[in-house]
């Protein structure tokens, strides 16, 4: 029976999707379906991908905590306070952190005060305001932050740790929240003051405390020594995210708000509309050029009323328009151009079209004030100390766009 099987034909049709395959099995000869089916697949959500990514990232923290405890330990044992394969532990690190301030600790204990400071450093770059505001029995991070930051204007952060530890028998917990510069400023105390019972000197002291108060920033990637790392290059860390050009797939893409890409989305807008007149339905050169001279580059939100006024008709003589979420018309904004038109002193940058575009990709790949000036110290353009300073204060460009970083055709003028 297997054998006779065997040499009769069959015919499999699959049906491939995004979530399903679909199957179908027939006999060749007589036409008959075998079998017929389909596999689904559960459908990716953003609880799933949130999850991956929040136990990506505990992993990530746990990870780096315990290489940054190494370094840690590895000072101790240069400067003599522990021995190589030691690990002082203490069942109540907050009382040696209290007393440490103030008085002499064993080496043991210094190093268990150390230790358990930079186990848990805090929460970095966060900024809020001190106010009066009443705390609610559940806080947010920043509420509590700011809580804390009250109850920590004539106390250390050990100090407060221990009496909540005597009175509530606990620490941890969202009460239990603190600024980064927070533990510095305890752990300056705190070494300052064994300073003088310990050998230690200032560069122990400098070291441990850019152990405490150095993060990665995300852009910087892993260490030198990940095969997924980008050797500290922003710029090769942002190519390898921005994907290739629609249209010119050996091109990088553009970044979203080059002023390139606006001309881009503007005559795309313009080349869309249809007018109900008497002569040509669609707009003419001239008509797009003194749109985007006269409405796009002195609006910042252009409207279809302006535009109509423009070519000399009423706005419900135009169709085709983009509609936004609330159904009303919406046409590119050139975000860059008129950010650099309050920057520029000299004001024939604003036609350097090149320039913009440079200056839109330095301010999309690089994330701090620092970087973007040292980007645009590179440009060949001399810009004023000044312009600098507020081109890299300027925010909201991110993401990239469907045309290349260089784009090689503007999109055409008529159709």
């Amino acid at each position: 029976m297997t054998k006779k099987i065997l040499k009769q034909k069959y015919i499999l049709g699959l049906d491939i999707g995004i979530t399903s395959v679909g199957y179908g099995l027939i006999n060749n000869d007589t036409r008959e379906v075998i079998d017929a089916g389909v596999r689904l697949f559960p459908e990716a959500n953003v609880e799933n991908n949130e999850g991956r990514r929040s136990k990506r990232g505990a992993r990530r923290l746990k990870r780096r905590r315990i290489h940054r405890l190494e370094r840690v330990k590895n000072l101790l044992v240069h400067y003599n306070l522990i021995d190589k394969n030691q690990t002082p532990k203490s069942t109540n690190p907050y009382e040696i952190r209290v007393r440490g301030l103030d008085e002499a600790l064993s080496k043991e204990e210094f190093a268990i005060a150390l230790l358990h400071i930079a186990k848990r450093r805090g929460i970095h770059n966060v900024a809020i305001s001190i106010d009066e505001q009443e705390v609610n029995n559940t806080l947010s991070t920043k509420d509590q932050l700011k809580k804390n930051a009250k109850d920590l204007e004539d106390k250390y952060i050990c100090e407060l740790q221990l009496e909540r530890l005597i009175d509530q028998k606990k620490v941890r917990g969202e009460s239990n929240r603190f600024k980064t510069e927070d533990f510095v400023r305890e752990a300056k105390q705190l070494c300052q003051t064994q300073k003088q019972f310990h050998n230690i000197d200032n560069h122990f002291i400098e070291q441990y405390i850019k152990l405490v108060a150095t993060r990665r920033a995300y852009y910087e990637g892993p260490g030198k020594s990940s095969p997924y790392g980008w050797e500290g290059d922003l710029k090769k860390w942002y190519e390898m995210l921005m994907g290739r050009c629609t249209y010119f797939p050996e091109e990088l893409r553009s970044v979203k708000h080059a002023y390139s890409a606006d001309l881009f989305n503007a005559l795309n807008d313009l080349n869309n509309l249809v007018i109900s007149r008497d002569e040509n339905p669609k707009l003419a050169y001239h008509e797009k050029y003194h749109i985007i001279e006269n409405v796009f580059k002195q609006k910042k939100t252009p409207t279809l009323k302006q535009i109509a006024k423009e070519i000399g008709v009423n706005e419900g003589d135009i169709k085709g328009y983009r509609i936004n979420k609330s159904g009303k018309p919406q046409f590119t904004s050139f975000k860059l151009y008129h950010d650099l038109n309050n920057i520029f002193e000299q004001s024939s940058y604003l036609n350097d079209e090149s320039l913009m575009d440079e200056i839109a990709q330095i301010l999309t790949i690089y994330q701090d004030e620092e970087s973007i000036k040292e980007a645009l110290n590179q440009l060949p353009e001399m810009l004023y100390e000044t312009e600098k300073d507020k081109i890299s204060h300027l925010t909201g460009y991110t993401g990239t766009h469907r045309t290349p970083i260089i784009i090689k055709m503007y999109p055409p003028i008529d159709r």
